[in-house]
C-alpha cells in the first residue's frame, strides 16, 4: 500500500477513535521531538512536525492510534500490520 493511502487511511481512523492529528511547525519549540501524543483536558492529541514528509509522519501515526481500542474500526490488513509494527518497534526501543 502507498504511503498516501495508508496515512489517509490511518488519518480517518484517528478521527473514528476521537484523536485529533495537529500538523504544526515543531522547529521553534525547545525539544527536539517531532511528533508527540499528548492529552489536553482529556482530548488526545497527535503532534506532527509539518516539516515531516508523510511517510516520515506515518510510525508516530501508526504508534499513536496503537495506543486505542481499534477492534470496531475497520482497517486494511496493511494498515493493521504497520501499527502492530511501530507498536513492537516502539517496545524495543524501551
Amino acid at each position: 500500500m502507498e504511503d498516501e493511502a495508508l496515512y489517509a487511511e490511518l488519518i480517518a481512523a484517528a478521527e473514528q477513535v476521537g484523536l485529533e492529528i495537529r500538523v504544526t511547525n515543531l522547529e521553534d519549540q525547545t525539544s527536539p521531538a517531532q511528533s508527540g501524543l499528548v492529552r489536553l483536558k482529556g482530548r488526545p492529541i497527535l503532534y506532527l512536525h509539518a516539516g515531516l514528509s508523510l511517510s516520515e509522519r506515518l510510525p508516530s501515526l501508526a504508534q499513536a492510534l496503537g495506543e486505542f481500542d481499534l477492534e470496531a474500526i475497520y482497517l486494511s490488513p496493511a494498515a493493521r500490520e504497520r501499527i502492530q509494527k511501530e507498536i513492537l518497534t516502539a517496545d524495543e526501543r524501551g
